[in-house]
C-alpha cells in the first residue's frame, strides 16, 4: 500500500508527514490527519505523477515536493494555509496546480522551473508574488493576479517566455529586479497608476516588447530596465510625473531635476537639455546603430553603453569631460571615435572589446589612460597620444604603437 511508503511522525506540532520512500510510484494520497507536510518530504520522488493532499493539511513545507520530476497533478485542499519556499520547484511534469484561497502565503521559488506549467491563479488571499515564485516557468501562458497583490517579488516571472500577455492589476505599487526579466513573449505591458517603483532590469530582455508608458506615479526607476529589448521603439512617460519625463518625444527616461537621462533604447534621440547619460542607460541596447551625444551632456555614465554591439557611430560633442568606467566595452561595431577636447582621463574598461575599433583620437586634454580603456581592442594598430599621458599597465593591447606628440 502506498502508505508503507510514508513515514509519519506525531509531536506536539501536530502529525507530520515527514518523509516519502522513493520507490514511491502511481498516485499517492496523503491519509487524514496528516496536519503538516515537512520539508523535503517527497523530494527526488521521481515515479510519483499525483499528490492528493487531505483536508487536514494546514501547511506544506520547505522543498517538499521539490525535483517530483514526473509529478503531472496536485490536488491541494482549502484547509493549506501555507506554502513554503521551494515546495514545487523543479517539478517539471506538473502542467497545472489550483491553489485555493486559505493560502495567505507562498514562499520564494515555491513554482521556480515547472517548466510544463500552462497557467496559474493567484488566490486573493495573497497580497505579495515572492521572490522567483514562478521563475523559469518556460510554457505558462496565463497568470492571474488578484487585486490583493502590492508587490510583484524581484525574478517572480524571469523567463517565463510564454507569457503573452499579462496584466497588473491596480493594487500592485512596486515591481522588483528582473520581475519579467526574459518574458519574451510579452509585446506589452500596461503598468496602472498605483505603481511607484520599478526595479533594475525589470524588463531585460523583453524582446517582443515594442513600446512601454511609465506611469505618471512612478518615482524610481532602476538601472538596465530595458535592456536587450531588441524591439522596443517607444518610451513614454505619461504627462504629470513629478520625477521623470520623456521630453520632445525622445523615446527615453530623463530625471526631470537634474537632466539626467537613465534609460534610452535604439530609436532614442537625446535633447539639448540632456547634461548626463546614467549607469547603464542604453546598456545592451540591441539595434542601436548611431547615436549623437549633444555640447549639453558632459558626463557618460558608467556602462552606458557597453554592449551595444550594433552601434556603429558615436558622435561625442564637445562639453563632455568625464567619459565612465566601461562606457563602451562590447561595442563591437564601432569603427572610430573622437574624444573632444576637454576630457582628462579615459576610465578602466571604457573602449575594451571594441574589436572593431581602428581609429581613434585622444585630445591634449587627457591625462590619464587608465587600465584596460582599449585592451582586446584588436583592430588598433596605431595609436597617437598626447606627450605628458600617464599609461597604467594593460591600457592597450601588446603591440599597438604608440606615438607620442610633441609639447608645443
Amino acid at each position: 500500500m502506498e502508505q508503507d511508503y510514508l513515514a509519519i511522525e506525531t509531536s506536539v506540532n501536530g502529525v507530520v508527514l515527514t518523509k516519502c520512500s522513493r520507490k514511491a510510484e502511481g498516485e499517492i494520497v496523503i491519509p487524514n490527519g496528516v496536519t503538516r507536510i515537512g520539508k523535503r518530504a517527497f523530494l527526488n520522488c521521481r515515479n510519483i505523477v499525483s499528490i492528493v493532499i487531505s483536508d487536514s493539511v494546514t501547511s506544506i513545507g520547505k522543498s517538499a515536493f521539490a525535483k517530483c520530476k514526473n509529478l503531472e497533478t496536485v490536488t491541494i485542499p482549502n484547509s493549506v494555509t501555507k506554502i513554503d519556499k521551494y515546495a514545487f520547484r523543479g517539478c517539471c511534469s506538473l502542467t497545472n496546480i489550483t491553489i485555493p484561497d486559505s493560502v495567505t502565503s507562498i514562499g520564494r521559488f515555491a513554482f521556480r522551473g515547472c517548466k510544463s506549467l500552462t497557467n496559474v491563479a493567484i488566490p486573493s488571499s495573497i497580497s505579495v508574488l515572492s521572490y522567483s515564485i514562478l521563475r523559469d516557468c518556460k510554457m505558462l501562458s496565463s497568470v492571474t493576479i488578484p487585486d490583493s497583490v502590492s508587490s510583484i517579488e524581484a525574478h517572480a516571472f524571469h523567463d517565463c517566455c510564454g507569457l503573452t500577455s499579462f496584466v497588473i492589476p491596480s493594487s500592485v505599487t512596486s515591481i522588483g529586479y528582473s520581475a519579467f526579466r526574459g518574458c519574451s513573449g510579452l509585446p506589452s505591458i500596461t503598468m496602472p497608476p498605483s505603481v511607484t517603483d520599478i526595479g533594475e532590469s525589470a524588463f531585460r530582455s523583453c524582446t517582443g516588447l515594442s513600446a512601454i508608458t511609465i506611469p505618471a506615479n512612478v518615482t524610481h526607476i532602476g538601472s538596465n530596465v530595458f535592456a536587450e529589448c531588441s524591439k522596443l521603439t517607444h518610451i513614454t512617460v505619461e504627462e504629470g510625473n513629478p520625477v521623470y519625463d520623456s521630453r520632445e518625444g525622445c523615446n527615453a527616461i530623463i530625471e526631470s531635476s537634474t537632466n539626467h537621462l537613465i534609460a534610452g533604447c535604439f530609436t532614442t534621440h537625446i535633447p539639448d537639455s540632456v547634461t548626463s547619460i546614467g549607469e547603464r542607460a542604453f546598456h545592451d541596447c540591441i539595434g542601436l546603430t548611431h547615436i549623437a551625444i549633444p555640447s549639453s551632456v558632459t558626463s557618460i555614465g558608467e556602462a552606458a553603453f557597453a554592449g551595444c554591439k550594433d552601434l556603429k557611430e558615436i558622435i561625442i560633442s564637445e562639453g563632455v569631460t568625464d567619459i565612465g568606467e566601461s562606457a563602451f566595452h562590447d561595442c563591437f561595431g564601432l569603427s572610430s571615435v573622437v574624444i573632444p577636447e576637454g576630457v582628462t582621463k579615459i576610465s578602466r574598461y571604457a573602449f575594451c572589446w571594441c574589436i572593431g575599433l581602428s581609429s581613434i583620437v585622444i585630445p591634449d586634454s587627457v591625462t590619464h589612460i587608465s587600465y584596460n580603456a582599449f585592451y582586446h581592442c584588436s583592430g588598433l594598430k596605431t595609436i597617437t597620444l598626447p606627450a605628458n599621458v600617464n599609461i597604467e599597465k594593460y591600457a592597450f593591447d601588446e603591440g599597438v604603437e604608440l606615438i607620442f606628440r610633441r609639447r608645443l
